[in-house]
């Protein structure tokens, strides 16, 4: 869905930033939206992050506002899900699963949305 979304942003020109855990895959997404669209916007800038660490959000959303100003969208896609019956999860792998799916979404919104709001522009997907 990421890479999909981020060769679509590209195409309109957007200036993408590219996070995820796993910088490999990060840096074939990059090449892949380069040389899909070379002419139509620059080169995505890779940013690995690992979303459920909470002070990485905060260090990784101060150097994206000073290397690119605003966040005008931000995509939040980052998610596990758990085929299993509820009775028969670990409660640990709960507690991870809404740290990832909840909390480092909730955090990160916390984060970019004020200045949003204070822009009366920008979009969270």
């Amino acid at each position: 869905l990421g890479a999909s979304m981020a060769h679509d942003f590209a195409k309109l020109g957007a200036q993408v930033i590219l996070s995820a855990r796993r910088v490999e895959q990060l840096e074939s997404v990059k090449a892949s939206v380069i040389e899909a669209a070379p002419a139509y916007t620059p080169a995505p800038y890779v940013l690995p992050l690992d979303v459920t660490d909470l002070e990485a959000q905060k260090v990784a959303v101060k150097e994206v506002e000073a290397k690119f100003g605003n966040i005008d969208i931000m995509v939040l896609n980052a998610g596990q899900s758990q085929r299993i019956l509820a009775m028969d999860l670990p409660f640990e792998k709960f507690q991870q699963l809404m740290h990832l799916n909840v909390d480092s979404v909730v955090h990160m919104s916390q984060l970019v949305v004020p200045s949003m709001i204070e822009r009366k522009s920008g979009q969270v997907c």
